[in-house]
This record gives structure tokens, C-alpha cells and sequence, in this order.
């Protein structure tokens, strides 16, 4: 695959969804020594190295899906010196905002960040910057949001 985003090899998957066929492109594992990579919840790790380094609906700069490791930034980088808002009551033990990585991007302002620190739940979203944290497995969320990106809909 050639694109402005990626040149290599990619394992394109194919869905039948409602509105037509969606794709996913899954890039190639790389090996990398990227700090933010390193912190990462080992399951995450292991998909970076072992399964794809970033997952995503097309081959551009902004795309819906899993960033590529080159991509990955902690939400203080992002936020800069700005306090965390949340969308419900803050949690009695909040993440610190360097230990939240972006991961997953929906392609509008929503994200999946997963927490590398010891404080708090292992997975959060953020639409328009405000956190909520997620009871659910990160990979749980991943799964759910993807569906929404092929479907439209979450998986029941």
C-alpha cells in the first residue's frame, strides 16, 4: 500500500455493513522504543508488536481507528497546561493527564485514551475535551466504537 500516510505493507479487512463495504487497514508491527509505547497496558503493547502498529478506515493523516505508534501523545501534550474536565463527577482517584494516552481517534473530537499510570480505570473517552471514565475493558470500548465507525451502530 502507498499512501501519504504509509508506504508498506497492510492487511485490508473487509465488512459487509449496512450502507455498503467498510474497510480497516491494519499496518504492519514495527518494532519501537517510543517512551509513550513502552507505558502502555501490556495488551496494547502486544498489539503495537505482535498484530498491527495503528488500525484504521483509510490511509490518511486524521483517520478514524487506532493511531500508529508514531502518532501516540499523552493527553497533557494535547491539553497543554489545561485542567482535566470530565463529563460526569471527577472519580475520588483521577489519572494524571501525562498518563492518559490518546489511542483511538472516532475522526471528531472523540477519543479512547488508555491509562499507563496506577491511578484510576484502565480505559477513558474524551468528546470535546471532556473525560469520562469507562468501566469497560479498553479493548471492550475499542471493539464498540469500531462497530459504530463500520456500522453506525454499537454491538448489542
Amino acid at each position: 500500500m502507498s499512501s501519504d500516510e504509509h508506504t508498506g505493507i497492510a492487511l485490508q479487512y473487509t465488512f459487509d455493513a449496512p450502507d455498503g463495504r467498510e474497510f480497516l487497514f491494519g499496518y504492519a508491527p514495527e518494532r519501537t522504543e517510543l517512551s509513550v509505547v513502552a507505558k502502555l497496558p501490556k495488551s496494547v503493547r502486544r498489539f503495537y508488536s505482535g498484530l498491527h502498529n495503528g488500525l484504521h478506515n483509510e490511509p490518511v493523516s486524521e483517520p478514524v481507528g487506532i493511531y500508529k505508534a508514531d502518532k501516540l501523545i499523552d493527553w497533557a501534550s494535547w491539553l497543554g497546561d489545561s485542567k482535566l474536565h470530565y463529563l460526569s463527577a471527577p472519580p475520588e482517584n483521577p489519572p494524571l493527564a501525562r498518563d492518559l494516552a490518546m489511542f483511538y481517534t472516532d475522526g471528531a473530537s472523540g477519543y479512547i485514551l488508555a491509562n499507563t499510570g496506577p491511578q484510576g480505570t484502565e480505559a477513558w473517552t474524551a468528546g470535546a475535551g471532556l473525560l469520562d471514565e469507562e468501566p469497560r475493558a479498553l479493548w471492550d470500548v475499542v471493539d464498540d466504537w469500531l462497530a459504530l465507525a463500520l456500522t453506525g451502530d454499537f454491538i448489542d
